[in-house]
């Protein structure tokens, strides 16, 4: 595919000074960059189709290694903390392991389990919001919310538990749902707390390029309201909405491209960088965003400091607001549907 020679400069101007590019294109000055729309449309078609295009990874924590055990003064493949402790019998008292570094070893075995996984066997999660839900779940028991949804291992069961109870004890609309979803998904063998967590979470950032396009006229609405009527038009609005939204556009780009390698390391190199990069890199363009709004805005409407900033920090909020619970509500009904 062709480029035109005004990409590379767009995406210098767009990224690093905010504004410039939005100010200049409605000054006339647009030769020099590619049309909003235009980029729109690149950008939408790189956020959208990406993930589906990257090599799949299996995270480190989906592939359960099996335990061989521990090297334990001259005896391999310590798989038990009962070997264990019979090794430490059988040895003589000038070799016998010092009781703190028995029991460091002891939960190191623990911690891996017999097949290699953690022995803990129950996920706790939290919910506030009128009522308290502590999600706990066992192979032997299956799940339990709180003390009228105990010990649940299918949805029959859990339909059964909700219809018995009386109206101030059931679970309500929201939590339903999601709690009969995850029952669902392991009665199909689905259900893994470490992969769905992930899964809700990259089902999110690749969901934002879609219900970015479907804000897009919404966005621009709200700057037409806050904004004179005389002096500006709804196309100068779509025009800073577009080459904004471009920008959003490419932090999201960035932010796949970044998790997507770190994962690869993680995989080949046992390290967590995930965790340790990135979501704080994920926090640090949310800033960079909230930044750049702030300029944008400012060298665009060029308006007085104190009206520009008060101005840009209700439209960011309350756009943020919008786009979080639209996110939100798209995430989780994308969730009900797996």
């Amino acid at each position: 595919m062709h480029y035109d020679s005004g990409f590379w400069k767009t995406m210098r101007t767009l990224l690093f000074k905010p504004g410039r590019i939005i100010r200049d294109y409605l000054d006339g000055k647009r030769k020099t960059y590619m049309p909003p729309v235009k980029l729109y449309i690149f950008m939408s078609f790189v956020a959208f189709f990406l993930p589906h295009v990257l090599p799949s990874f299996s995270d480190k924590d989906d592939v359960v290694k099996e335990f061989q055990g521990i090297e334990v003064a001259g005896y391999e493949n310590v798989s038990s903390v009962e070997k264990l402790d019979s090794i430490q019998n059988i040895l003589p008292e000038n070799e016998k392991l010092d009781s703190l570094e028995l029991e460091i070893l002891r939960s190191i075995i623990k911690s891996r389990g017999k097949n290699g996984e953690s022995t803990t066997d129950k996920d706790e999660i939290t919910f506030k919001s009128g009522n308290k839900y502590e999600l706990k779940r066992t192979d032997e028991e299956g799940f339990t919310f709180n003390e009228d949804y105990k010990n649940i291992k299918t949805t029959v069961a859990f339909d059964s538990i909700h219809e018995s109870l009386s109206r101030d004890k059931k679970m309500n609309r929201f939590y339903r749902p999601m709690a009969r979803k995850l029952i669902e998904l392991d009665e199909r063998g689905l259900y893994d707390e470490h992969k769905l967590s992930r899964e809700f979470e990259n089902t999110f950032i690749h969901n934002l390029p879609k219900v970015l396009f479907f804000y897009l006229p919404v966005f621009a609405f709200l700057l037409w309201l806050f904004h004179s009527k005389k002096k500006w038009l709804y196309y100068d609005h779509g025009i800073f909405t577009l080459y904004y939204f471009s920008f959003l556009l490419i932090l999201t780009v960035v932010n796949i491209l970044l998790n997507w390698m770190l994962l690869v390391i993680d995989n080949y190199m046992a390290t967590d960088l995930t965790n340790y990069i990135g979501f704080p890199f994920f926090l640090l363009t949310f800033g960079y965003a909230f930044f750049y709004f702030f300029r944008s805005h400012s060298r665009v409407y060029q308006e007085r400091k104190l009206i520009s900033r008060t101005k840009s920090f209700l439209l960011f909020w309350l756009n943020t607001l919008f786009v979080m619970l639209i996110l939100s509500g798209y995430t989780i009904l994308t969730f009900m549907l797996i």
